[in-house]
């Protein structure tokens, strides 16, 4: 195949190629002639790691760039993204394809973030329809999540042809529910396979989502759709419009499925009753002086006692158990820090702490025990903050903070010892 790319190591004594039939070739440079000393096939240790198994070279396995690292450690870069390490001269391995580490992950920006905290486990999915697993533990790619033969023979590792614009859990049964601009909600088991058999075509475009014991609700640009979580299988067939002169921005659903808040565009809180079927659903309340600009993201408390919401400048915060007439716990004009639209917000398990993440590549954590004390990360995600969670390895544990971003970048931030000190 074409060669795309040589480099020398350090001491002159090494050429490494790469190239289009999926090879890399390492070269000694001796006084009068060359040697190959090492053939190295990406495509096995590729699919492995994408669960897909295929006779030809796929085209996501082209590879397209290779440099000598550190330490003149090779490493080459596939078409699809994902890197592949081989041993360091002149240690080199077989024909065989044991010795080879490919790391994946993403090269366009994160659009959404959802944890398995059961199984340690998170997800992320990007703007080129790629979904990856992820180790809590570790802070390690797992696996890209694929579909089953023959769709992902081309390596590419696409799940969704279109944008991935939301993600959610199914923390029974470990189901990843994910739907992009495909128009398409797409179900993966926790082993990474995307069941093809259980996907749904949605009737509009959607926009965000979220689950709660046994139903999933999927905000799209002309309402609501509702998702049996234990099933994978649509409610019903139709959209059900929300009413109302607003446009949707976030949606959140309450952890007994019988209470739905939607937040509009309209700077208000759109409240909304659903029936146990996820089949009908009434208006119930409207919260109309909690913010000034449109509310991008709603999060509720672990005891769905209290509601997070934000805008482009404020996070405020409401107690559910009071009468709606009540004073926010938090109002307009005291979280209120960030400069550009909040995208983020996610509680931590104790129910007192509050992160969120804007478009301004800041993080926040907020207390409601010391209103007046914050803890702020600056330049976080290059081109801003799409997703964030927090994480206790163990009941009672060190906390972290998990984050996305448009930099395609997974961060995991231990944040234990810094809310300590400020709280």
């Amino acid at each position: 195949g074409t060669i795309y790319s040589c480099s020398w190591s350090s001491d002159d004594k090494y050429v490494m190629t790469c190239s289009a039939d999926g090879t890399i070739k390492l070269i000694q440079v001796l006084p009068e002639s060359l040697q190959v000393v090492q053939t190295a096939h990406a495509v096995g240790p590729q699919t492995a790691t994408c669960g897909t198994t295929t006779s030809k070279i796929p085209i996501g396995a082209m590879q397209m760039g290779c440099t000598f690292t550190k330490d003149d450690v090779p490493v080459s870069v596939s078409l699809n993204g994902q890197i592949t390490i081989l041993p360091q001269p002149p240690i080199c391995g077989g024909p065989d394809e044991g010795f080879i580490q490919v790391l994946t992950g993403h090269a366009a920006p994160i659009a959404g973030l959802v944890l398995d905290s059961t199984r340690k486990l998170a997800y992320t999915g990007d703007t080129d329809g790629i979904v990856c697993q992820w180790d809590l533990q570790t802070g390690r790619t797992i696996q890209r999540l694929s579909h089953e033969q023959p769709q992902n023979e081309d390596l590419m590792g696409k799940i969704h042809s279109g944008a991935i614009s939301c993600l959610a859990i199914v923390p029974t049964t470990g189901h990843l529910f994910s739907a992009g601009w495909d128009d398409t909600l797409r179900i993966s088991n926790s082993q990474g396979q995307v069941l093809a058999s259980q996907n749904q075509k949605l009737q509009a475009q959607p926009n965000a989502m979220s689950t709660g014991t046994k139903l999933t609700v999927i905000m799209t640009v002309e309402g609501l759709v509702f998702v049996d979580a234990l099933e994978g299988t649509l409610c019903s067939d139709i959209v059900h419009p929300l009413g109302g002169n607003y446009n949707p921005l976030s949606v959140c659903i309450t952890l007994d499925d019988s209470t739905i808040y939607v937040g509009g565009d309209d700077c208000q809180i759109h409240v909304y009753t659903v029936d146990s079927n996820g089949t009908s659903m009434t208006p119930t309340k409207v919260y109309k002086d909690l913010h000034l600009k449109p509310i991008h993201a709603l999060s509720l408390s672990p005891d769905n006692t209290k509601l997070a919401s934000s805008d482009v400048r404020d996070v405020c915060v409401t107690d559910l158990t009071q009468p709606q007439d009540s004073p926010p716990l938090v109002g307009k004009g005291r979280w209120c820090f960030h400069t550009q639209r909040i995208t983020c917000l996610s509680w931590h398990p104790n129910g007192t702490c509050l992160a969120s993440g804007g478009a301004d590549d800041q993080l926040f954590i907020w207390n409601l025990e010391n209103k007046m004390k914050r803890i702020h990360y600056k330049l976080t995600h290059r081109g801003g903050v799409t997703g964030l969670a927090f994480w206790q390895q163990d009941d009672g544990g060190s906390s972290k903070l998990v984050s996305v971003g448009a930099d395609s970048c997974f961060v995991t931030w231990n944040v234990q010892q810094d809310m300590d000190k400020k709280f």
